[in-house]
C-alpha cells in the first residue's frame, strides 16, 4: 500500500510528555510548529514547547463530553496561556463559551489582562477553519502564531486524515 502524498511532506517527531501522552509534531517547516494531540480523557499533558502565544485548534468529534469535563479542558487549555482558541465541531459553540468563561474565572477579579481570540466552526469544513488559522497569523501581524496545538476531542480516523492532509496544504 502506497503512503499518501500529504504524508510523505510531512516531518514526524513525537514528544513523550511527563504525563506519559504522546504528540506528533505534523509540520515540515521550522518556522510553524504544528503539533497534533488525541485528548482522550480531561488529563493534563506538557506542551512540547514554551507556554505562551500559541495557537490552539480544537476539533470536537465526541458529542458526549460532559459539561463538568468540558469545564476541566478549558480551565486547562486557558491554563497554557494560548492566545487563540479556534473549535471545531460538535458543540463548538458550547465549547467557545467554555474558554471564554474559563478565560473570565482565570482572574480573582474576573478581569484578565491578556485576550484570548476565540470563534468556532460547527461542524463546517475543516479546510476552511485551517485555512481561517494559518491565514489569520501572518508574519507581520502582532497575533502571529509559530507553534500551533491541535487537540482533537474523541475518535474519528477520517477527521484526523482529513486535518493532517489540510495542515500538509501549509506546510
Amino acid at each position: 500500500m502506497e503512503t499518501p502524498k500529504h504524508a510523505r511532506r510531512m516531518v514526524r517527531f513525537f514528544h513523550v510528555s511527563k504525563y506519559g501522552y504522546c504528540m506528533r509534531r505534523i509540520s515540515n517547516t521550522m518556522d510553524r510548529q504544528v503539533w497534533l494531540h488525541h485528548w482522550q480523557q480531561a488529563d493534563r499533558f506538557a506542551l512540547p514547547f514554551p507556554s505562551g502565544s500559541f495557537a490552539c485548534m480544537l476539533f470536537i468529534i465526541d458529542a458526549d463530553v460532559p459539561a463538568d469535563e468540558r469545564e476541566r479542558r478549558c480551565k486547562y487549555i486557558v491554563s497554557l496561556v494560548c492566545t487563540t482558541v479556534l473549535c471545531w465541531g460538535r458543540d463548538c459553540n458550547i465549547w467557545e463559551t467554555a474558554i471564554d468563561m474559563a478565560h473570565v474565572e482565570s482572574d480573582p477579579d474576573f478581569n484578565p489582562p491578556e485576550h484570548i481570540n476565540t470563534a468556532s466552526y460547527p461542524m463546517g469544513s475543516i479546510k476552511e477553519a485551517i485555512d481561517d488559522a494559518f491565514m489569520a497569523s501572518c508574519p507581520r501581524d502582532e497575533q502571529y502564531h509559530s507553534r500551533y496545538l491541535i487537540l482533537i476531542v474523541g475518535h474519528d480516523p477520517m477527521i484526523t486524515e482529513e486535518v493532517e492532509r489540510c495542515i500538509a496544504d501549509h506546510a
